[in-house]
């Protein structure tokens, strides 16, 4: 019996011991998964020193183009917007349509990720962990209420309204995705709602809000997700019962077929081989991470993988063995030369053509809203399109806005509609990430100037550009003419 006692006892001490070895081990293991990879050190700052020295980074100077791209919010943002600034504090505005590209989100390729096993954890909102808000506890308590009810009411969106995966899958919404969309909802709630009483009837009778905005995504949950976490900042007391989302399969909001676009394409992708091959190929940084790491060195990629997948996370840059390590710089570099690619191709006018084809029905879809609204004014007062960088490349290329960086996460492209009551007229502004740029549009900056509207477009300059002046380059005279219009091709 003794040695049974015994034979037990050494049993149970074997059992502790083997527990304890494998929970020592796990938590080895957890922490290599959170360190993810070697690092250097002095490459990005720690998650908690990021509010005081990312968020607020535009008080020291011009912020570098990856932390422009990843684009956290700061509280100087709402100083530093231009929307809802007419020349005159008598015009009255009568709506505003914004066209957004999703938050930030998980890369698209998960190559790097897995070659360096790292365990994307950041797609599910945990209002403790920075990047936060003030009201991102709130924003899950509402919406996950609202959204049980509209499931009981049959109503269920075709996504989660916020990002919930522990895990990220590709291209999911994180929570600086959401965070950014709040923070600029209630950057234009001030500019629009506060000050101009925009919405003003539909805030006191909320039966009403439905009828005063519109809200139009794609399929795509964070494009979705986005539109969701904007009006929530936009609107005091949101609900998601108070809108009606529609859905898009197009990322330009069109299934309109147009010949021309395709053939275009082919000439594109010829400028960018070359621009690749005399330019990128031989770029020392372009080398330095695809070979280092053993991923393609496409511009999109790289900044996918290492400015989206590691910068924007504050992830720690990862070193390629015992070779140099990543830096800050370096993927400045890529936002730089992607910047310098849009340059060049933005000189050909078969880009600038195929942007405008493709875009062109969206763009008609925004002039005929604000024609509707001046003849009839029960129509939207707000209207929300929410879509991606394909949505605001070629937007921003047939507008001829001149900024050539890659829209960044969170971007916000709006159209203004004023209303003059002193001469009787309409006019619009033009604005793209707070920054006004209405007389530098190519339907704009050729306007004769006005006492009281130096800063603003005339409504009609606008429509003209749009319904016939933006295919005069194309000899033709419609849409519909200028995508069957051979002679394009060859421009």
């Amino acid at each position: 019996m003794t040695r049974l006692k015994s034979l037990l006892m050494f049993g149970c001490f074997l059992l502790c011991l083997a527990t304890i070895l494998f929970v020592l081990l796990a938590n080895t293991k957890l922490r290599v998964t959170a360190e993810h990879i070697k690092v250097e050190l002095d490459s990005v700052i720690s998650i908690e020193q990021r509010q005081d020295n990312i968020w607020n980074i535009s008080d020291k100077g011009p912020i570098s183009p990856s932390l422009y791209y990843c684009n956290f919010p700061s509280a100087n943002d709402e100083f530093a917007a231009e929307e809802g600034k007419p020349p005159k504090s008598s015009w009255v505005l009568k709506q505003i349509q914004v066209v957004i590209r999703h938050g930030d989100r998980s890369p698209i390729g998960f190559e790097l990720y897995k070659k360096l096993k790292v365990r994307p954890d950041y797609c599910q909102l945990r209002p403790n962990h920075q990047p936060s808000h003030p009201s991102l506890k709130q924003f899950m308590k509402t919406i996950s209420l609202d959204h049980t009810r509209l499931i009981m009411q049959g109503r269920k969106l075709i996504t989660s309204p916020f990002p919930r995966s522990e895990i990220c899958g590709s291209a999911t919404l994180s929570q600086l995705g959401v965070v950014q969309h709040i923070h600029n909802g209630e950057i234009l709630r001030k500019m629009y709602i506060q000050n101009h009483n925009l919405l003003a009837e539909a805030i006191k009778n909320k039966a009403e809000i439905a009828n005063k905005i519109l809200v139009v995504s794609t399929t795509r949950s964070r494009t979705v997700q986005s539109a969701i976490a904007f009006l929530y900042g936009l609107i005091p007391d949101f609900h998601l019962d108070q809108v009606d989302i529609k859905y898009s399969n197009s990322d330009i909001f069109s299934m309109k077929k147009c010949p021309a676009v395709s053939l275009l394409e082919q000439n594109i992708k010829n400028m960018r081989y070359k621009i690749y091959i005399e330019h990128q190929k031989k770029n020392s940084t372009f080398r330095k991470l695809a070979d280092g790491f053993g991923i393609n060195d496409h511009s999109g990629v790289l900044i996918d993988s290492f400015v989206t997948g590691f910068l924007c996370k504050n992830y720690k840059l990862p070193c390629a063995g015992n070779q140099s390590c990543v830096t800050v710089k370096d993927l400045d570099v890529l936002l730089e030369e992607e910047e310098y690619m849009m340059k060049r191709i933005s000189k050909e006018s078969y880009y600038v053509n195929q942007s405008i084809l493709r875009l062109h029905p969206l763009l008609h879809r925004i002039s005929k809203m604000i024609m509707n609204k001046i003849s009839n004014d029960t129509k939207p007062d707000v209207v929300l399109i929410s879509g991606h960088d394909t949505t605001l490349k070629p937007l921003i290329r047939s507008l001829g806005i001149p900024e050539y960086r890659w829209p960044r996460l969170g971007t916000r492209l709006v159209f203004e509609l004023w209303f003059d009551p002193d001469t009787n007229q309409h006019f619009v502004r033009i604005l793209l990430n707070g920054k006004d740029y209405t007389m530098q549009t190519a339907c704009c900056k050729t306007q004769e100037p006005h006492r009281d509207s130096s800063k603003v477009c005339n409504v009609n300059n606008f429509f003209s550009f749009v319904t016939s002046g933006i295919f005069k380059h194309f000899n033709a005279k419609t849409h519909d003419e200028a995508c069957n219009t051979a002679p394009l091709f060859m421009n």
